[in-house]
């Protein structure tokens, strides 16, 4: 399961913008708690890509906004270590 919090608001990501965003790895219609993949060696990373998201050793970029963790010890920090 995925939950991404950007400005003390949980991402929805059953909005058409995270719907089939890619046709080799996305979110699953009917359960979006699953992440479906099409193809073998599909990294993770494609999936983020296809829904306009990066992570950096800094933020997060949702969109192409940056979201800088206000938390020393976050999971983006965690991620990136």
């Amino acid at each position: 399961m995925i939950v991404v919090i950007v400005d003390n608001t949980k991402l929805n990501f059953d909005l058409h913008q995270f719907k089939h965003s890619s046709k080799y790895i996305h979110f699953e219609i009917v359960n979006l708690f699953l992440i479906q993949k099409h193809a073998t060696n599909i990294p993770i990373s494609v999936f983020f890509s296809s829904i306009r998201m990066e992570f950096t050793s800094y933020c997060m970029i949702l969109n192409n906004n940056e979201y800088v963790p206000k938390i020393k010890n976050s999971v983006l920090n965690k991620m990136n270590s």
